[in-house]
């Protein structure tokens, strides 16, 4: 498989993640070595690094509205590949990389013109147009046709988009409606996905100081908690909004809203799906539980 050059952006707010997005990457994405990784941001990581994992400084300020112009003033001047792989720091691997399906999305964006970008996961929200076997491209007006997930980035194309003062946020919302209908294509898979982590992020300006463990399979916790990367009274099953109890709202006119998110330190590895049903939205825990049933049956 080529290995492309990789890139995983950390902040000053999520690098206390960096240990376990190091392990979990370094046993899912290729277990027998060989990827180097470079991590982006503004301080180096508290933690010694594993020997192929690299800090790079991009920055000496910590302004997230300026988040888009740190990575696309970082590319320009060093990198030069045609394409390469951008992650966050706190979306864990969860699954093994596809070799194969990753192979078959470079080759196919190599070998066609105007490929932007490559997402390497679920595309569970957008709409596209099936090309051959697992391969499909977004329709023109998709909702996410720019996204921090982790993907394949055209250089060409990251640096169009890029070269704004945007938050993430920005990026994803505002950068996607200009990028509608640009002439680009977004080719990624569906039916079967080239890697996989967890839906949400492990960290949240939501629930400070807790660490979002819902996707992680139980041995990776175990692994993390052992190692003691995890502190078990830190950790939790999920970062959801505040939602309404349906029958309190409805019969009671209370408009108050009411959040329960499993703690670790309560029912440890004994997830079930029941704990978590009231209290987030039907379709949200339709498609956890369609991407989860493997690791919480």
């Amino acid at each position: 498989m080529e290995q492309l050059p990789f890139y995983i952006i950390t902040s000053d707010a999520t690098a206390e993640i960096l240990p376990a997005s190091c392990y979990l990457y370094n046993k899912y994405w290729l277990p027998q070595g060989g990827q180097h990784f470079k991590i982006l941001g503004n301080h180096g990581p508290k933690e010694n690094l594993p020997e192929n994992f690299e800090f790079v400084k991009i920055k000496d300020e910590n302004n997230i509205q300026k988040w888009t112009r740190y990575l696309h003033d970082y590319i320009l001047n060093n990198e030069t590949g045609e394409y390469f792989v951008l992650a966050l720091d706190d979306y864990l691997p969860n699954a093994p990389l596809d070799t194969e399906l990753f192979g078959k999305l470079v080759t196919y964006a190599k070998t066609h013109e105007k490929i932007g970008r490559l997402p390497l996961g679920r595309l569970d929200v957008e709409s596209w147009d099936r090309i051959e076997d697992y391969l499909v491209k977004l329709k023109p007006d998709s909702v996410y046709r720019l996204s921090c997930q982790i993907s394949v980035w055209n250089r060409e194309y990251f640096l169009k988009y890029f070269n704004h003062d945007w938050t993430p946020w920005q990026l994803e919302l505002e950068g996607s409606k200009l990028a509608k209908n640009d002439g680009w294509e977004i080719v990624g898979t569906n039916g079967a996905w080239a890697f996989g982590w967890m839906e949400e992020s492990a960290l949240s300006g939501r629930w400070p100081g807790m660490v979002n463990i819902l996707g992680l399979k139980p041995e990776d916790v175990k692994q993390l908690i052992g190692a003691k990367t995890f502190d078990p009274a830190r950790l939790q099953y999920g970062i959801w909004y505040d939602t309404k109890i349906p029958f309190i709202s409805r019969f009671q006119s209370v408009s108050k809203k009411l959040t329960r998110i499993p703690k670790f330190s309560e029912i440890g590895y004994g997830f079930k799906w029941d704990l978590i049903k009231p209290y987030i939205r039907s379709k949200t825990f339709k498609r956890l539980l369609n991407r989860y049933k493997a690791i919480y049956p």
